[in-house]
């Protein structure tokens, strides 16, 4: 693993401590000196999985897709 990839994998592991400590609180909106910043718990969830996905690609190891695509194009006996 070469130094760009630790230092992906470093971001990509503080991100997602990042994410999971703000789902772990309940939180949706945080205000700090006049600025407020809101989101949305689905979106951070799709969110965390794609992290996860990235780092499990990094470290090598296989991780299940989000989704599936069946063709329906006739086949078989025609």
């Amino acid at each position: 693993m070469g130094m760009a990839d630790n230092n992906r994998k470093y971001e990509l592991q503080e991100a997602i401590a990042d994410i999971e400590s703000a789902l772990n609180s309940g939180a949706t909106s945080h205000t700090s000196d006049g600025q407020s910043t809101s989101w949305d718990h689905d979106s951070m969830r799709k969110r965390l999985v794609e992290l996860k996905n990235e780092l499990d690609a990094i470290d090598g190891r296989q991780s299940r897709p989000l989704t599936y695509t069946i063709k329906l194009n006739g086949g078989g006996n025609e």
